[in-house]
């Protein structure tokens, strides 16, 4: 049986600077857990790029992703990692 809140997917607010290694593909890859703030600027840029009647909300997937992480790219404070589309679908 698991126990409740010890998931890979819960937010740990006094770990957020911590390295997470994910295999992927047999390749062991490092990569930065998202932080509160990233993840609050991920659900920003996602109602921003489903909700703009000028972009669209008829699109392909990768297009609709790709612009989430443009946004999230543009507004992440300096020193923030890069995301990626498929990143930010993950999340």
């Amino acid at each position: 049986m698991a126990a409740l809140g010890l998931s890979g997917t819960d937010i740990d607010p006094g770990n957020d600077e911590v390295d997470v290694e994910e295999v992927m593909g047999g390749v062991g890859v490092t990569m930065k857990k998202w932080s509160i703030k990233e993840d609050q600027l991920l659900i920003n840029g996602w109602i921003n790029c489903s909700t703009n009647l000028t972009v669209g909300t008829d699109k392909k997937r990768s297009s609709f992703w790709g612009k989430v992480a443009m946004y999230f790219n543009e507004h992440c404070s300096q020193g923030s990692s890069r995301r990626f589309p498929k990143t930010c679908n993950g999340r």
